[in-house]
C-alpha cells in the first residue's frame, strides 16, 4: 500500500471511529457532519470525499459493526456439534460484543435507526444466508420444507438476538448474555424440531 492509500484508509478509519463515538454518546439525531469532522480534525470537503452525509457513514458504522460480527459468529461456530450449539455459539457471540462499551451505547441511543440499517446491510444478509445454510446442512428442520421457509425462519433467527438485545432495558429481569442465548436457541432448536 502506498503512502496516500495508507493515508485515505486511516482517515477513513478516523471517521469510522469518531462517528461510532459520537453517534453512540450523543445520537445518530444530534450527530452532524460538523461534529465528526471536528473530531476527526479535518476539513469539511475531506469528509465529503468518503461520506455524502451523516446518514451514510451510520450506515458505514453499522455495516463495520454487523461486519465484525459476522467474523466473531463464524469463528465461534467452529466447535459446535449440532445445530443447538451453533446458534446457542451465535447468539451469544453476539450479545458478548453488542454488550461492549460503546456498541452497547450505540445501540440503546439508536434503536429505530440501526433497525432501519442493520436489516439492510450486507454482512446481515450474508449472516442470513449462512444461517440458512446452515439448516440446510443440519437437516432435520421438522415440519419446514420449502426452500423459501428456511430463508423466513434464518430472518427470524437472526432478527431476534437484535430485538431481545435492544428491549432488555425495558424488561423487569436482569438476564445476563447467556440467559439470553440459551433462550433463543431452545426456542428455535424447539420451533425447528415440531
Amino acid at each position: 500500500m502506498n503512502k496516500r492509500a495508507e493515508n485515505k484508509a486511516q482517515v477513513k478509519q478516523s471517521l469510522l471511529n469518531e462517528a461510532l463515538r459520537l453517534f453512540s454518546s450523543q445520537g445518530y439525531e444530534d450527530t452532524t457532519v460538523a461534529d465528526i469532522v471536528q473530531a476527526c480534525g479535518i476539513g469539511r470537503g475531506t469528509f465529503y470525499n468518503y461520506y455524502p452525509d451523516a446518514k451514510s457513514i451510520f450506515e458505514a458504522v453499522v455495516e463495520k459493526i454487523n461486519t465484525e460480527i459476522q467474523i466473531q459468529i463464524k469463528r465461534a461456530r467452529k466447535d459446535a456439534e449440532n445445530f443447538y450449539e451453533l446458534l446457542y455459539a451465535s447468539f451469544k457471540n453476539y450479545f458478548d460484543y453488542v454488550s461492549t462499551p460503546p456498541l452497547n451505547e450505540f445501540h440503546r441511543k439508536n434503536q429505530a435507526y440501526i433497525r432501519n440499517t442493520a436489516y439492510s446491510s450486507e454482512a446481515f444478509r450474508k449472516m442470513t444466508l449462512d444461517v440458512k445454510d446452515q439448516m440446510v446442512e443440519h437437516g432435520d428442520i421438522g415440519h419446514f420444507t420449502k426452500k423459501h421457509e428456511y430463508l423466513l425462519l434464518s430472518i427470524l433467527i437472526m432478527g431476534g438476538p437484535i430485538e431481545l438485545f435492544l428491549n432488555q432495558p425495558y424488561m423487569d429481569a436482569n438476564l445476563s448474555n447467556e440467559d439470553m442465548a440459551k433462550f433463543l436457541a431452545k426456542l428455535f432448536i424447539k420451533i425447528l424440531s415440531k
